[in-house]
């Protein structure tokens, strides 16, 4: 999309005519000194405004709207491989991580991922952890383990192998601690199209990008959206408050690229800002066609910049081995326990350590807890005590009958 100055003719003409017949008389009446200046300022403002170009075109926002949900409709299903480094201006890499994602609009997911990051941006010692996180759409389940390291270490994955992971499962979807981020490091769910614009992480299901618009609607705040000449969209809406500062989005959005269209870019900033042709996007994307969808492979996403504006730290995505509307079977969404796994199951209210054989979840509820003494080892009882009472229960019987007998045969003697 290319950004000029936007003109409305009509304003301008208007303006021109009118400062010139003003400025051809001003010599008769001083008061028409100041009318040029009124003039000219309003041809200031009509010139300056960078909001829309001439060839821009507003589009109804409802219509919009319908035609983005349309798009959306058409991925059912995302599978991808990710990679992200965190890039700083001195080319340095202190951040990286990988991640296998699933889902699909069933709400289910799958993210296998192992990443390595400081405690401190940029100093050690380092955290790597590596994780798998399913949700069937009812059932979540986490694998987890981690283990401090240095920087000098050249493969800090090989340490956290050979720590013992631990498991939990739990009815329902713990938005607030299950290791994912929606927008960021390395899976990025909320860079990819339906789901761009989820800055709020701890949201779920994830909005897609029509339910974003239309919330902004709802909520009666600022909303734009304008179409170029090429049919690239302009969308800019009110995105969220920060203490005192407006936070405003604006996705370049081409709808023509396959079947569910392409985010070009996203700038997020004040919404007077958004106007400078200098700021650098905020998400930039580079796409490859896959089938009849085009698909992110690099998607750069800008963390901060430095005093005079210019960016200095980017977190880089690459994206491949993607597939779209894969059917996915229930066994995707289950995870199959690493052996010595110390599973705590939230449903059930019960800790048990995976063994790796076929066992019984209660007995390996009742194995955890004597290896962790929280019961002792069962005894077998001393049933010495009851001998003299099971004599009396297995004498009793033969003693009714024989009585019986006696009464009978005496009344018939």
């Amino acid at each position: 999309m290319t950004l000029c100055i936007p003109i409305n003719v009509d304003v301008v003409s208007l303006c021109i005519v009118i400062s010139k017949r003003i400025y051809d008389n001003s010599n008769k009446i001083n008061y028409y000194h100041w009318l040029v200046r009124v003039s000219l300022f309003f041809l200031f403002v009509a010139t300056c405004s960078f909001n829309v170009s001439a060839t821009d075109k507003e589009i109804d926002v409802q219509k919009a709207i319908s035609v983005v949900k349309m798009k959306e409709s058409t991925i059912t299903s995302l599978r991808w491989h990710s990679r992200v480094e965190r890039v700083t201006d001195e080319k340095e890499k202190y951040l990286s991580g990988e991640a296998i994602v699933y889902y699909d609009q069933k709400n289910r997911f799958r993210i296998q991922k192992s990443e390595t990051i400081p405690w401190v941006a940029g100093v050690s010692p380092f955290i790597s952890c590596q994780m798998l996180i399913t949700f069937d759409g009812k059932i979540q389940r986490m694998q987890e383990s981690s283990k401090g390291v240095q920087s000098g270490d050249n493969d800090p994955l090989k340490a956290v192998e050979k720590v013992v992971p631990d498991g939990m499962i739990s009815i329902g979807l713990n938005t607030k601690n299950n290791g994912v981020n929606w927008r960021g490091s390395p899976e990025g769910f909320g860079l990819f199209f339906p789901y761009v614009g989820t800055w709020d992480e701890s949201v779920y299901p994830l909005r897609k990008f029509s339910d974003i618009l239309q919330k902004t609607v709802k909520q009666k705040k600022y909303i734009k959206i304008f179409e170029d000449s090429d049919g690239v969209w302009s969308i800019t809406y009110w995105a969220l408050k920060i203490q005192d500062w407006e936070v405003y989005c604006r996705v370049i959005y081409d709808p023509a690229k396959g079947k569910s269209g392409a985010i070009l870019n996203v700038f997020i900033s004040e919404l007077a800002a958004l106007d400078n042709t200098d700021v650098p996007p905020t998400v930039s994307y580079k796409y490859d066609r896959v089938g009849d969808f085009f698909i992110p492979t690099e998607i750069r996403f800008l963390v901060s910049a430095d005093k005079t504006g210019r960016p200095s730290i980017y977190d880089v995505y690459s994206i491949d081995d993607v597939e779209v509307n894969k059917e996915f079977s229930e066994s995707d969404f289950v995870i199959d326990w690493q052996k010595g796994t110390n599973v705590y199951d939230d449903v059930t209210k019960q800790f048990y350590v995976v063994t790796g054989d076929p066992i019984d979840e209660a007995d390996a509820v009742k194995a955890f807890k004597r290896m962790h003494g929280l019961i002792p080892e069962p005894t077998i009882p001393d049933n010495s005590q009851f001998g003299f009472l099971r004599m009396i229960l297995l004498l009793l019987p033969i003693l009714l009958v024989a009585y019986g007998l006696y009464r009978y045969f005496r009344r018939r003697g």
